[in-house]
């Protein structure tokens, strides 16, 4: 009893001496970068009332995570999800158990190691040369606790970022290891403090000097086979070309999980193998070259046969090859030779195949078609050696001469646009043909075709215009020819049909002509006048017309209208001409004269003016209404003298000598106005009339009477009625001649006295 009672007060006693507790847990934080953590602070031995548990940073630094409390206040929690280096440092836990106070500063540390080290430099390893690797560990945390070190074969060979090593061709293959790892000193799990990376070196090396083999040997008889063999090392592995005189033959890439590479070439002899070969063996660190050459002795075997043949469609035809320099009757063997086919197939096309002592063959090919386009072979084979010779057969159909239609319209017009067509029937040419227009040596128009394997009808349409021209000539504007030629000329027009060869020449052709004859409507008359337009009364004249046309024109010469003489064209002539005579030129044959060529195309017209010179006659006087005229009254005087140049009129009074000025522009015809006469003006008038060729004078007579009704004013009006009918008589004749009218008006003063 004494020893429990001694037990109990010795636990009050500690209690009582140890007091408030704080807890922390873990206790020295070590958490990695990117995961959730979580940091724990609890009190114990607190009586009441409860404690109060707090997390807090030193000066202002945030504190970083998320606080939660637990067990009733007496703990309280700081999570942080995620890690970052920001939570790094030093955190308090605070304590508050009545009057007691406890502080806990704990220290959080982070880290980070997230993936294996970087190796680089591998793409820099040369043989023969130092080579330096580097190593990093990105993301690593805290940087100064990092520790790289380089291993090979298990053992450290190397610490440090950079390892320096001699590379060598022994280095292919080999692992390096670098290796990182954080020296924290607090143990924690080795696997999340160290990372490795183990790379494979593999040393670059330049291709070494190929081994080029030739077997059996440089020298071999045509028909032998042949293998050439090259072979080449490097890092990386070379690629190896094989040419010929530079020609490529064959190309080999690099051998997988090998750094040699090699490449075979197998080919039977043919003379033109001969010739130096070359393997070429190259990587990104340099190439190589060995060279060798092949030297073909040819074989003595011989085949002759037609390279080229021409046939007509559906007839036959026989085909001959002959072989020589064979010891023994070689085998001759006749085939189809289709370039549209896979010359592999040759063997399902063989049409005949024998040996004969003199290394002759013949094939018959009857009723040729179009099929048969593509030619046939000849081989010869003897002791592995192979000949061929292709004969190629040219299947054509040409039966006729073009056929020429047109032209349309017709006939053959000058300046008219016409249409002809040439067509060539049934035409089969395997290299083509040509259909051709042809004109005084000159191509017009040209068209080629091609054949697909049947005859055709060929045609070629020619847009023609002719125009008149002094020489033969010709150009084209757009589609449509035109040719200038002489009127009169026939036109001669052939299309040509042509085969062409392989060169495109022509091989065979067939022509048809044409001669045209090119009509015109009539040019423009000339209509000469001579001596000219001005003659003398009583002298020669004649007048030509001539004109070209086809057919001639008619000419037709007229005189104010009226057909004075008719000429129909000239035989053997495309010009036409007339001629008319006047002997003896009178007054009345000044006139216009007209000439009219026309034929079924048209016509055309040209016109002359001819004028007789003559002194004046034939002068008339007319007073209208009468020479007796009432004192105050009007009266006219109308004057008319035949004559050219057209006379000058004057009037003149005789009693006084008073005269009319003469009248403007020299008109033939004079009219003369008194108005309101008076007794002085009645009297006898002289009228003259007056060119350069003569005059002539006539005379009448006016009355001037009183005032006062009267037979003579009663009469008035007849006599006015008269004169208009007069008047109008004498200006109707006026116009006929064309000749101008003159007007003048006296006052009662205008006439000078003397």
């Amino acid at each position: 009893m004494d020893g429990a009672r001694t037990v109990l007060l010795l636990s009050c006693w500690l209690w009582c001496v140890q007091g408030l507790q704080v807890d922390v847990s873990p206790r020295r934080p070590l958490f990695p970068l990117g995961s959730r953590r979580r940091l724990l602070c609890s009190a114990r031995d607190c009586d009441a009332p409860p404690p109060h548990v707090a997390w807090t940073p030193p000066g202002d630094r945030p504190l970083g995570g998320a606080v939660e409390a637990g067990d009733g206040g007496a703990a309280a929690a700081v999570t942080f999800d995620p890690v970052a280096a920001e939570h790094e440092g030093a955190l308090q836990c605070r304590v508050v158990c009545g009057d007691q106070i406890k502080h806990v500063t704990v220290r959080v540390r982070v880290y980070a190691l997230p993936s294996p080290p970087l190796v680089s430099g591998l793409d820099r390893l040369l043989s023969g040369s130092e080579a330096v690797l580097t190593c990093r560990a990105p993301g690593a945390h805290p940087e100064d606790r990092v520790r790289l070190s380089w291993l090979r074969g298990g053992r450290e060979v190397q610490s440090g970022s950079e390892y320096r090593f001699g590379v060598s061709r022994d280095d292919r293959g080999a692992e390096v290891t670098c290796r990182a790892s954080l020296d924290l000193d607090l143990g924690g799990p080795d696997q999340n403090l160290t990372r490795e990376t183990t790379v494979r070196l593999e040393p670059l090396a330049p291709p070494t000097p190929p081994s080029l083999l030739l077997l059996p040997g440089p020298d071999v008889l045509e028909g032998g086979h042949v293998t050439l063999s090259c072979q080449s090392d490097g890092a990386p592995p070379p690629t190896l070309v094989l040419k010929r005189e530079g020609a490529e033959l064959r190309r080999a890439g690099p051998a997988p999980s090998s750094f040699t590479s090699s490449l075979s070439f197998n080919f039977t002899a043919a003379p033109e193998d001969s010739a130096h070969y070359t393997c070429e063996a190259t990587n990104q660190l340099g190439s190589e070259v060995a060279t060798a050459t092949v030297n073909v002795r040819a074989h003595p075997l011989q085949l002759d046969a037609s390279p080229e043949l021409w046939a007509e469609l559906g007839s036959a035809l026989l085909l001959s090859c002959r072989a020589s320099g064979c010891e023994e009757p070689p085998e001759l063997t006749w085939s189809r030779s289709d370039p549209d086919q896979d010359p592999d197939r040759d063997q399902d096309r063989v049409l005949q195949t024998s040996r004969e002592p003199d290394g002759r063959s013949q094939l018959r090919v009857g009723d040729l078609g179009p099929e048969q386009r593509g030619g046939f072979a000849c081989r010869a084979r003897c002791q592995g050696v192979t000949r061929e010779r292709l004969v190629r057969v040219q299947v054509y159909a040409f039966p006729s001469d073009p056929v020429l239609s047109g032209p349309a319209p017709s006939p053959l017009l000058i300046g008219r646009p016409s249409s002809l067509l040439c067509v060539a029937p049934s035409v089969l040419s395997p290299n083509g043909a040509r259909l051709r227009w042809l004109w005084a040596g000159l191509t017009l128009a040209s068209r080629t075709f091609e054949f697909s394997g049947h005859p055709r009808n060929l045609s070629l349409e020619l847009q023609l215009q002719v125009d008149q021209g002094p020489a033969q000539d010709q150009d084209q504007i757009q589609d449509q020819v035109r040719v200038r030629v002489r009127l009169g000329d026939p036109v001669e027009l052939s299309c040509e049909a042509e085969l062409l060869g392989d060169d495109g020449a022509t091989w065979r052709s067939r022509r048809r002509s044409v001669e045209l004859e090119v009509q015109a409507p009539p040019m423009p008359p000339s209509l000469l006048l001579l001596p000219g337009p001005d003659v003398l009364e009583g002298g020669h004249v004649t007048l030509s017309c001539q004109s070209d046309g086809a057919p001639p024109p008619t000419l037709v010469l007229r005189r104010e209208g009226a057909e004075l003489q008719r000429a129909g064209p000239a035989p053997s002539s495309s010009s036409s001409v007339l001629t008319f005579n006047l002997s003896s030129a009178a007054l009345e044959d000044s006139a216009h004269y007209s000439c009219e060529a026309a034929n079924q195309h048209g016509s055309k017209m040209a016109a002359v003016t001819l004028r007789v010179k003559a002194p004046p006659r034939n002068t008339r006087v007319l007073v209208l209404p009468s020479a007796v005229v009432p004192l105050g009254h009007n009266v006219t005087v109308w004057c008319r003298s035949a004559g050219w140049p057209p006379p000058a009129l004057t009037l003149t009074r005789l009693a006084d000598g008073a005269r009319l000025p003469r009248p403007p522009g020299g008109d033939v015809d004079g009219g003369f106005l008194l108005v309101d006469v008076r007794p002085e003006d009645g009297g006898r008038y002289r009228v003259n009339a007056s060119n350069e060729l003569g005059s002539e004078v006539t005379h009448f007579r006016i009355t001037v009477t009183g005032p006062g009704p009267g037979p003579l004013l009663l009469a008035v009006p007849a006599v006015c009625a008269l004169a208009a009918l007069l008047a109008s008589a004498l200006l109707l004749e006026y116009l006929r001649r064309s000749r101008k009218k003159g007007f003048y008006q006296l006052a009662p003063s205008g006439l000078e006295r003397r």
